[in-house]
């Protein structure tokens, strides 16, 4: 590892916004950057036809810092208002679906590919963690304790710009380390190599019976 990746490493620092950093994450603010290029150009166009006036709607509407900042959690309040709701597994089951739907995170990372006679086909990886990996909450190291002291401090950060008191921010900061450090119990750490397992959602339903598959 460190001989394939220690110079990049070494003159890569962690972006000050940013908990985790990795090359793939670099590769994909270069490709933000060349859309941003590429918007920039449709802008120039005095003329644009109604695709492109579109594209330059979506991205200026995502990038507009003072309508983000004026609308606050407008925007995703209903859906902080049914996590406060759930009251069952299976309603957990269903939000979770539904936040993957929106890219929103949750139990599992999803991507969807069509592959030949087979259809349209998902593969499902562990979720949950925002952390890179289950060892960051669980190895007991110096290194990694520092890490999770930061983190700490940074959802509490998060959630005092939501509105909470510092106090209550740390309450619910514990309660999510909490339950992300038993997601990462569940998902061990990772000594390399991955199980593929393809499989139909009754097989999976058979196989991990106490999760909701429908309602996800």
């Amino acid at each position: 590892f460190d001989y394939a990746n220690a110079r990049w490493l070494q003159a890569t620092p962690v972006p000050d916004d940013r908990v985790t950093y990795s090359a793939a994450v670099e590769l994909v603010d270069r490709i933000e950057q060349h859309i941003q290029d590429i918007v920039d150009e449709l802008k120039a166009e005095p003329k644009r036809s109604a695709d492109a006036q579109r594209i330059v709607d979506l991205y200026t509407s995502a990038v507009d810092d003072e309508a983000v900042e004026r609308l606050g959690l407008a925007p995703v309040r209903d859906d902080l208002e049914r996590l406060e709701k759930i009251t069952s597994a299976g309603r957990a089951a269903a939000m979770a679906g539904h936040m993957a739907s929106i890219a929103a995170g949750g139990v599992f990372h999803v991507s969807l590919a069509t592959e030949g006679q087979q259809g349209l086909v998902a593969t499902l990886r562990p979720g949950g963690i925002l952390l890179p990996d289950a060892s960051y909450y669980l190895h007991p190291t110096r290194e990694m304790l520092a890490v999770r002291r930061e983190y700490a401090k940074y959802l509490t950060r998060l959630y005092v710009a939501a509105g909470q008191t510092h106090a209550d921010a740390e309450e619910d900061v514990g309660r999510v380390i909490r339950l992300e450090t038993r997601l990462a119990e569940a998902m061990g750490v990772p000594r390399g190599g991955v199980e593929h397992r393809r499989a139909t959602l009754d097989e999976v339903a058979q196989w991990w019976p106490g999760f909701d598959w429908v309602a996800w």
